[in-house]
């Protein structure tokens, strides 16, 4: 989850080990993809999420 492992060190180590990421808001959403990792590594498990999020 991104808002647990938010930490630029950890999430580097975490992209180079190939692991997916939990996302719970566009915000989260936005700075795993600027970090370099691929759309398809990520899911957007907020139960309540905005019709723009979308």
């Amino acid at each position: 989850a991104m808002k647990c492992n938010n930490d630029p060190v950890l999430l580097r180590t975490l992209i180079n080990l190939g692991v997916s990421f939990d996302c719970a808001s566009l915000g989260e959403i936005q700075s795993i993809i600027n970090a370099g990792v691929n759309p398809d590594r990520i899911i957007y498990a907020n139960t309540i999420k905005a019709i723009s999020h979308l």
